[in-house]
């Protein structure tokens, strides 16, 4: 799920994503650049921590800047990376 200044929705959009009745499933939070409090809003509610993670750079992307997860939510990663829009480096 792509997230660039959302702070003001995100929570709910996440909850809901969250919320879907399937066996096996990831929410993946890309927060593209956001300058308003999007990511850190993500962070404190749903206590993400910052996790070293192994990134090959298959896609054609801005460069990634952290992950973050909590592991009593195995199922949610969010990817902080820096925004590109529209245009690919």
């Amino acid at each position: 799920m792509p997230v660039h200044n959302e702070e003001h929705v995100i929570i709910r959009s996440i909850k809901s994503a969250l919320a879907i009745e399937y066996p096996l499933f990831e929410v993946i939070i890309i927060n593209d650049g956001s300058t308003d409090n999007s990511l850190q809003t993500i962070i404190d509610a749903f206590h993400l921590k910052k996790i070293d993670r192994v990134y090959r750079h298959f896609l054609r992307t801005g460069p990634v800047r952290a992950f973050y997860y909590n592991a009593d939510m195995p199922n949610l990663l969010v990817i902080d990376k820096n925004h590109t829009g529209n245009r690919i480096p």
